[in-house]
């Protein structure tokens, strides 16, 4: 099997998407579209015809070129049509033209990898009905629910890009790293110009006031639930969990898939598994092959 090292511009794209939406294993982050944007200068392993393929997120750091898992982008990694076995993952790994690479790929491509190194993504199906899909929330989850429709308010869609974007800068739960802002901003422009996501939010009954909001991303028959972010006052009016809860009941029945993108924080993995999502795991894959100082510079 040969595989090819392609820069940016030798990328054809129009087969890359193709054979990612056809993967077994293909995900909104490996679309050209989204790699454009969460890492502009990508490249490329592959072999012929595309059969199994695997993006390069490269930054440059002093001169360095190194590749790190992008901003917005939980899992990347080894596509492919037919089934991926070790051996082809390991030999791509052996191809990585770089010295420094910190990568998250995807559930597929887990074989031998140490238990340490991998990470949990919970999932939800929905494709049952409601009435089921409540039954398998945990009591906490039904009781927070309850308390929530206590509070004065009302799950909404389509909140506007501009509010969202407000919204989040005043609610942020972390301090976000350095390029993420301007990302985030750029794909929201994209994701606005294609149509290819909603903002839904819990709003104050009769103001203009949000307790919560999220980003959701459709592709395909997945749903990605990025960027939740609730108020203080969405925190004790459990806002998320009633947001969550209108988004299952509208689209049970369906072949959607909720894809919450991990987490391994107890109390965020507490919430998931309280909706019924079950984990599955893929591989972070650390190397440092750099010589002393530059070992030392890049991280």
């Amino acid at each position: 099997m040969k595989i090819s090292y392609l820069k940016h511009s030798e990328i054809n794209k129009f087969l890359w998407d193709d054979k990612i939406i056809h993967s077994l294993n293909g995900t909104v982050y490996a679309m050209s579209w989204y790699l454009d944007v969460v890492s502009p200068n990508w490249e490329a392993l592959v072999t012929n015809d595309y059969q199994f393929l695997m993006p390069l997120p490269v930054k440059s750091k002093y001169g360095f070129k190194y590749l790190t898992q992008p901003a917005i982008s939980q899992q990347l990694g080894v596509f492919s049509e037919i089934e991926i076995d070790n051996k082809v993952f390991q030999e791509f790994i052996s191809k990585i033209p770089y010295k420094f690479y910190r990568l998250q790929f995807n559930s597929e491509n887990v074989f031998k990898q140490n238990p340490e190194n991998l990470r949990p993504n919970y999932l939800l199906s929905l494709d049952k009905p409601f009435k089921e899909l409540f039954a398998g929330y945990n009591k906490n989850c039904k009781r927070n629910i309850k308390k929530a429709r206590s509070f004065s308010q009302t799950v909404y869609k389509n909140l506007k890009k501009e509010e969202f974007w407000d919204f989040l800068q005043q609610n942020l739960n972390f301090l976000p790293p350095k390029g993420f802002i301007p990302v985030l901003q750029s794909l929201l422009n994209k994701l606005e110009k294609d149509n290819s996501a909603t903002i839904w939010s819990v709003r104050k009954n009769n103001t203009n006031e949000i307790y919560a909001a999220v980003l959701l991303i459709q592709w395909k028959n997945k749903v990605y639930y990025l960027m939740p972010s609730s108020s203080d006052k969405g925190k004790e009016s459990q806002a998320m969990v009633l947001l969550l809860n209108e988004f299952i009941e509208q689209n049970s029945n369906t072949n959607i898939i909720i894809d919450f993108e991990g987490s391994s924080i107890p109390g965020v993995e507490r919430f998931y598994k309280g909706l019924g999502a079950t984990p599955e795991y893929y591989p972070v894959i650390n190397y440092n092959g750099l010589v002393f100082p530059f070992n030392k510079i890049i991280k």
